[in-house]
């Protein structure tokens, strides 16, 4: 565990125990996340006051439990919210959304570019991407409406060329 306060209080926890002994037991498995035992405790004087003595015994186990149990899920909540902040952060990146087929179709197209020195044909785009042409066509035409490709000709052969800009 780290070296700040525990999640879990061992005194409250003790001083919840002790509470046991004026009738009102089971506190302190509410207080260490065992609703369901806290319950049991509570409605039957902590059965009978031996489930409260053997609780003076295991009471510091379930009080380590409870706070490994808080310092694993604080440590999921923050790799949920780093993951949550790059997904938004590529969301405001991406001149499109991210996630469905088309997009996937999109980056296809653009990592075939990436591979061929950001320029492509029609033809290759076809080919490379191995989707039907008309769909490349529409890609490819998305491309230019957002500004990531602009449209030329070859010099040398007037051929149609996509340059992108990746």
């Amino acid at each position: 565990m780290s070296s700040q306060s525990p999640y879990v209080n061992k005194t409250l926890s003790y001083i919840l125990w002790g509470l046991g002994c004026f009738g009102v037991c089971g506190l302190h498995r509410f207080y260490l996340g065992k609703p369901i035992t806290g319950l049991i405790w509570f409605f039957t004087f902590g059965l009978c006051f031996i489930g409260q003595i053997i609780d003076v015994f295991l009471i510091n186990r379930i009080i380590h439990n409870r706070n490994k149990f808080l310092e694993e899920k604080e440590q999921v909540e923050k790799i949920l919210i780093a993951s949550d902040t790059k997904e938004s952060l590529l969301q405001r990146l991406l001149p499109f959304p991210v996630g469905n087929k088309k997009n996937q179709q999109m980056q296809k197209l653009l990592k075939a570019a990436s591979d061929n020195a950001n320029v492509l044909s029609l033809g290759q785009a076809i080919l490379i991407t191995g989707l039907p042409a008309d769909q490349v066509q529409e890609l490819l035409t998305d491309t230019l409406r957002k500004g990531i490709a602009r449209i030329d000709n070859e010099p040398e052969s007037g051929a149609v060329r996509y340059y992108f800009d990746i």
